[in-house]
């Protein structure tokens, strides 16, 4: 059987494992999901081609990870620094009716640049994360693409491409 184009999201209650088949060199990933029970068949070097491939995508899901904390930990610093301007400029109230102006205009001029900071962080994620995304489209677009133009190159010469 060919399919030309298969989605299956796995989650970590799905079961997933690879088999290898006595009767012949082959390998199997095996998917079951609810109600759906798929096998990937595969050669000795699609299987290599795949080992070959995992540390990548290990990396690259570690990267993920680590990108995720990091801003989870921006957010967390920039909803202090929020909080902490908005008691500075009730403090800076408080002690500029206190009769200390110079010292509330401290307070102030610390708290909008608290603001301040915080606004350019705001922004900085938000690019970073919409960048992330583009560059996650561009590859998808690219690896389909790629795998278009291979297709095309096999019904020229009747072959298989190279693995990647």
């Amino acid at each position: 059987m060919s399919v030309d184009s298969l989605g299956i999201s796995v989650c970590a209650t799905d079961s997933l494992y690879l088999v290898v088949s006595r009767a012949e060199e082959m390998a199997a990933l095996v998917i079951k999901t609810e109600g759906t029970h798929c096998e990937i068949q595969m050669d000795r070097a699609t299987v290599h081609a795949l080992r070959d491939q995992l540390p990548a995508v290990l990396a690259g899901l570690n990267g993920w990870a680590a990108e995720t904390e990091r801003c989870l930990a921006v957010g967390a610093a920039r909803r202090q620094a929020v909080d902490v301007a908005a008691r500075a400029r009730e403090v800076a109230l408080a002690v500029e009716q206190a009769g200390e102006p110079t010292l509330a205009a401290s307070l102030r001029r610390l708290a909008n640049d608290a603001s301040a900071k915080t606004t350019a962080v705001e922004v900085a994620v938000t690019a970073f994360e919409d960048a992330a995304v583009e560059v996650d489209g561009a590859a998808h677009r690219l690896i389909h693409l790629t795998g278009e133009a291979e297709d095309f190159l096999r019904g020229l010469r009747g072959t298989r491409p190279a693995h990647r």
